[in-house]
């Protein structure tokens, strides 16, 4: 096999190729990027067992052929070559020599046979969203994602749910619950859960307002990012229904401007320290159009203010200080709906006006 290409071309699809790269594994191939050079392009493949990714560059393929190659080796020595273009040639041996003006390397690679094959997509289901829309929407839930080994596997990643033209996303941690939704081109019924580390990747490869294109099946789905293909494997299992804890009736609704309730979360929360910020919560007291948000730890107390536009009960209540905070800065709203049904039940915030997003958050019992 022997390929030039342009440097910086390969560089960043190797990078972005490594990323899905197996760190830690027995299959030796899996530690490596696949090559093959065909017909005026070298196709790089990355593959860990759960998600795959691919893309071409473009090249002067004057051998075609394949190889493992070690990916991060590979990388850290094309990022460093001296000049625009680089030649890649694969010996009888296995042997890679790559060379960029005065620059040799001789690099060991491993039998392309060895690498397993990404899984097959056939019976597809076909989805487009606008890049912008899903960008949205997946960076406004993913944080309320459990973290794997927290939770039930499929609570690791985002729901999709599509339906009469509407797509919704939640995420569920077992202490938060994030939903988003938009209007969407797509009159049929899905409903499947993507892993979060998958939509994660999606999202770096995303440099183009294009469309990002989705075909699925029961057990995987593949993204079309802007000259990359992404693979991966569906969760499965019973999602968490949030539906059901919705409140029927609510006791104190209160409208607040969000960067100020932000920078007050944000100050009376520096007196947590790292060990205290699963067990002490900020307290929230909402009355006489004030929310009063204090904290007492072992290292001191903090007390701050908001004013708010306030209908329904007083009451008293605790949060853990970054759920909180990540719910509010989540609504990238000037303005946002608190709503209660009690002191002891999940806090609910709501746009204004309209109903795109809505994020729960479970209340810290008080000592």
């Amino acid at each position: 096999m022997k390929f030039t290409c342009d440097r910086d071309t390969i560089v960043e699809a190797a990078a972005h190729i490594s990323r899905v790269v197996s760190q830690k594994t027995a299959v030796t191939a899996l530690s490596g990027i696949l090559f093959t050079a065909d017909r005026g392009q070298v196709t790089l493949c990355g593959y860990d067992l759960e998600i795959g990714m691919e893309t071409a560059v473009d090249a002067l393929v004057e051998e075609c052929g394949k190889i493992i190659l070690e990916a991060k080796l590979f990388c850290d020595i094309v990022r460093r070559l001296p000049e625009d273009k680089i030649t890649v040639y694969i010996d009888e041996r296995l042997i890679c020599h790559i060379t960029s003006g005065n620059s040799k390397f001789s690099l060991v690679g491993i039998n392309p046979d060895e690498y397993p094959e990404l899984p097959q997509v056939l019976g597809v289901q076909n989805l487009s969203i606008p890049s912008a829309i899903l960008t949205s929407m997946v960076r406004q839930t993913i944080f309320s994602c459990a973290i794997p080994g927290n939770s039930k596997p499929v609570h690791t990643g985002i729901m999709f749910e599509v339906e009469n033209g509407i797509l919704r996303l939640i995420a569920v941690d077992g202490f938060r619950i994030a939903v988003r939704q938009e209007n969407i081109n797509f009159e049929g019924q899905m409903r499947f859960i993507v892993p979060a580390r998958t939509l994660s990747e999606v999202l770096r490869l995303i440099t183009t307002e294009d469309d990002i294109k989705i075909c699925m099946t029961k057990r995987h789905i593949i993204f079309t990012v802007d000259g990359y293909f992404i693979i991966s494997r569906l969760l499965d299992g019973d999602f968490f229904n949030y539906e059901r804890i919705l409140p029927e009736e609510l006791c104190t609704t209160a409208v607040a401007d969000v960067r100020l309730m932000i920078d007050t979360v944000e100050r009376v929360s520096q007196v947590i320290t790292d060990k205290e910020r699963r067990r002490t919560p900020i307290t929230c007291k909402l009355s006489d159009n004030i929310i009063k948000c204090t904290c007492t730890t072992d290292v001191g107390s903090a007390s701050d203010e908001v004013p708010l536009d306030i209908e329904g009960k007083s009451l008293s209540i605790g949060f853990n200080f970054r759920y909180l905070l990540e719910a509010l800065r989540a609504t990238e709203s000037d303005k946002c709906a608190l709503q209660f049904e009690g002191e002891d039940k999940p806090l609910l915030i709501r746009p204004i006006d309209g109903d795109t997003y809505l994020y729960i958050v479970l209340p810290v019992r008080m000592k």
